[in-house]
């Protein structure tokens, strides 16, 4: 997975599309070891295959977004009419550490692989915990804050 990050998004951003670029190269195997993820009926053995060899083959853009409502909840989207391309919410950028925005990356390039997490109310929240691009996000902040450390 190869991230192209718009020049004029925060340091942070270019850091972290750098790490979350690393992770996909060399830090996936724990993705193999979670029981079962939510909203997919692939093994854990099989979600690991599939990000693995097709990470090389993706090339995502990472762009500054101003939502409509400033105070969105909301990190980061990805939008069907514009496929391959991460929306980073500028409003949000100096608020998060670089592991938090390496989560981001792997979370929303996750969902340009196809992978959901059901929708993004308060309601279901366990279930949508388990899902591939919530999991692996996870495993991949875990990740870049180990691979900060040494």
């Amino acid at each position: 997975m190869k991230f192209i990050v718009d020049p004029s998004l925060d340091y942070i951003i270019q850091d972290a599309a750098e790490l979350a670029s690393r992770f996909f190269a060399v830090g996936l195997m724990p993705i193999k070891d979670y029981p079962q993820y939510t909203f997919t009926n692939l093994t854990p053995e099989y979600v690991f295959n599939l990000i693995a060899s097709s990470h090389m083959n993706f090339e995502v853009r990472v762009v500054p977004w101003k939502p409509k409502w400033r105070f969105t909840s909301a990190i980061a989207t990805t939008f069907a009419s514009m496929p391959n391309v991460v929306h980073i919410n500028v409003y949000k950028v100096k608020s998060r550490s670089v592991s938090d925005y390496v989560a981001t990356c792997v979370h929303e390039s996750l969902h340009v692989m196809g992978f959901e997490h059901g929708s993004n109310s308060g309601q279901g929240k366990e279930p949508k915990l388990s899902s591939v691009p919530i999991r692996v996000a996870k495993i991949a902040k875990d990740w870049a804050e180990q691979y900060s450390r040494t």
